[in-house]
């Protein structure tokens, strides 16, 4: 029966590495079988001297910080090799945890216990749970205190340090959860036992590195470090760091928005990344204050220095994003060097309180909703457009206190313009102030608020820009919002893929420019005459925000003189209302030199234009858009980065922005009976 459920042990543990690490290869798979049975491996990381017992069979294989790992096998818990059997089909007999603890590599540590009279008790039968250190726990700087403080109580008749290593009950791994507390034997002090999703446990953040060694009066888990009870303060994390003289700024911001009750629940564990001082010294007076003068601010702030369980570093591995009682996920990660929270070296120093642990660190982690719009495009990389903001004198506005929205066009949008416009811009305050401040409206403008063709006067306080919302994205003129929502202190940013410019001229005025366009012109004007309001083409309206799909004169002439002369003769062809949707365009074709039916043109025109401002931009590729028109739909497609409508006509020339929307030219005429 042992055997069998070691098996199943073993094919869980699989299961669970599976859940980050990459597969086992299949090189593994035929080392692993070759082992026999009851082997487990062992994982070792050499340039780090590290060692993980996995007691499993099968381990995919891994970096840890960042270095290489060795793999070897050697007996799961409780068995043995025999001589001349494959495997480990021995299985060892019971012994008491001291015992125990001995022969799993804690010789200093039994020692100790036997020094200062303990290992009586740990030999009787009872229940015990016992955390072990390892003999290289007593290494080095930190191993030799807490050798001195255990050798310090030689003498008393009792050792506080050894009685916290030590537990009346018995607790096996599969009983620890992500928050546990266990009552040592040293005045009732809680241990704190932490696991995580990677398989790592920790006790009061050390690294349990060989767990569930059985003995007949209790269970021993082997650890990494000493458990130091000095380091424990019987005080919330909220309270440690505003006694801490080390967080002075920190408990300064803490109290000055209420922030204090949020971190004494005793019921949960946090982690508090708490910056010294000096860290914040980096931070300019000034900026200090207006971060914490804003309250939703100052909350950001502290929210993005909190972890709402306890992270304990040893068990970090290898890059892990952890979620921050904000809407922020923080990352943790090590190397050779040691660990660091958001590529920021992390200082080793702990300081465990009654419902968490406190690290310091020597930065401050901003989140983007204690920065400033101006703040927030320098971390975005937007180096041009923010070159742009200082040379319009604009840097004050965006960094000070006030509600903007910031729509910021990206490095790649400003160079795809005019290199003379943006050259211009660089040198001449004017056009940069104009530029800027036509990107940017009053008032903080979040994406789930933006209003389908909504107008909304810009900063320049002279032109507006046209809201519009798409599927899956939103747009404003000609351009497409890339990343939304990025929320700063004094308003919202949101990067946008093209530069905008004000539409001064109407799209009559565009298209009059150029002589290949007159026929739909004419056609227009006459709609007009007999129906003013039907389609305005006139700058200054409040429906502004048409799409024109704009035939050229030689699109018109290329379907022939004899089907020219049919539509010009056959009234009821030419006054078709309905047209098939997704397939054809319903277009008129006329001679100016005669006059027809003006709801004839009309519904013609109309078929030509939604009211939608819809930019190239808006249309991913290979799909089919329903694009209504005043008239009828129309189905726009772009493949191979070319837009088609109803598959037949080809956008030769797109995203001319007018006062009164977007122009696209098509060079097809599509007929009724096409």
């Amino acid at each position: 029966m042992l055997p069998k459920l070691v098996a199943l042990l073993l094919g869980i543990c699989v299961v669970l590495s599976y859940g980050k690490a990459p597969r086992v290869p299949w090189w593994q798979l035929k080392v692993a079988k070759s082992q026999g049975p009851n082997a487990c491996i062992v994982e070792e990381v050499p340039e780090l001297n590290k060692k993980y017992w996995t007691e499993c069979k099968y381990w995919p294989v891994r970096k840890v910080c960042g270095k290489d790992t060795l793999i070897r096998y050697e007996c799961c818990e409780g068995f043995k090799q025999l001589p001349d059997e494959e495997g480990c089909t021995g299985v060892k007999p019971l012994k008491n945890v001291l015992e125990t603890a001995r022969e799993l590599g804690a010789k200093k540590f039994v020692k100790y216990l036997e020094d200062s009279g303990l290992a009586e008790e740990l030999s009787r039968p009872g229940t015990f749970t016992l955390f072990a250190p390892f003999d290289h726990a007593f290494d080095g700087y930190l191993g030799t205190q807490i050798s001195m403080k255990i050798q310090s109580f030689r003498n008393s008749g009792d050792n506080p340090v050894l009685r916290y290593h030590i537990a009346n009950t018995k607790l096996p791994s599969k009983d620890f959860s992500g928050n546990v507390e266990l009552e040592s034997q040293y005045e009732g002090r809680k241990l704190r036992i932490s696991k995580y999703s990677t398989g790592m446990e920790a006790v009061n953040c050390v690294l349990i590195s060989r767990k569930d060694q059985e003995a007949n009066n209790g269970i021993v888990h082997m650890i990494d470090s000493a458990l130091d009870p000095t380091l424990l303060i019987p005080r919330d994390v909220a309270q440690v760091v505003v006694e801490d003289g080390r967080f002075a700024r920190m408990s300064q911001a803490m109290q000055r928005c209420g922030f204090m009750d949020r971190l004494r629940e005793s019921s949960r564990a946090f982690t508090v990344l708490a910056p010294s001082d000096e860290a914040f010294l980096k931070i300019p007076p000034a900026r200090f204050e207006k971060m914490v003068q804003d309250r939703d601010s100052c909350v950001a702030l502290l929210e993005n220095h909190v972890i709402p369980h306890a992270m304990c570093m040893p068990v970090i591995t290898e890059e892990y994003r952890a979620k921050s009682i904000g809407p922020a996920r923080i990352a943790f990660d090590c190397d050779a060097r040691g660990n660091t929270v958001e590529n920021k070296r992390l200082s080793g120093e702990l300081i465990l309180g009654n419902n968490g642990v406190v690290y310091m660190l020597d930065d401050v982690l901003i989140p983007d909703r204690a920065r400033t719009l101006l703040e927030l495009a320098e971390t975005r990389h937007l180096q041009t457009f923010v070159q742009l903001i200082r040379i319009a004198g604009l840097d004050d506005l965006l960094n000070d206190f006030g509600n903007y929205t910031l729509f910021a066009p990206s490095e790649e949008a400003l160079y795809a313009i005019d290199k003379e416009i943006l050259n211009s811009a660089r040198t001449n305050r004017d056009l940069a102030r104009k530029l800027v401040l036509y990107h940017a409206l009053p008032g903080k403008i979040m994406s789930n608020s933006i209003i389908h063709n909504q107008n909304i006067v810009t900063l320049d306080n002279e032109n507006s820009v046209r809201l519009v919302v798409y599927r899956k994205s939103y747009g404003l003129e000609d351009a497409l919002i890339e990343q939304s929502d990025i929320e700063g202190m004094n308003g919202v940013l949101h990067i946008i893929d093209k530069v905008i410019f004000p539409a001064t001229e109407s799209a009559g005025d565009i298209l009059r420019k150029s002589s290949n366009y007159s026929m739909f012109l004419h056609a227009m004007e006459q709609v007009l005459e007999s129906d003013p309001q039907a389609i305005d083409l006139r700058r200054g309206q409040a429906t502004s925000h048409y799409t024109f799909l704009v035939p050229s004169d030689d699109a018109f002439r290329a379907i022939g003189a004899a089907r020219l002369r049919r539509l010009q003769t056959d009234t009821a062809y030419m006054t078709k209302e309905s047209c098939g949707c997704m397939k054809i365009i319903c277009v008129f074709i006329f001679n100016p030199q005669k006059n027809y039916e003006a709801n004839t043109i009309k519904s013609v025109i109309k078929n030509h234009v939604s009211q939608s401002m819809m930019a190239s931009q808006a249309f991913r590729p290979n799909l089919t858009y329903e694009v209504p028109t005043r008239q009828n739909a129309l189905g726009l497609c772009k493949r191979n980065g070319k837009l088609t409508v109803n598959k037949e006509a080809n956008v030769v020339k797109q995203d001319i922005v007018s006062s009164n929307g977007i122009i696209h030219i098509i060079d097809k005429l599509l007929l009724p009976e096409d």
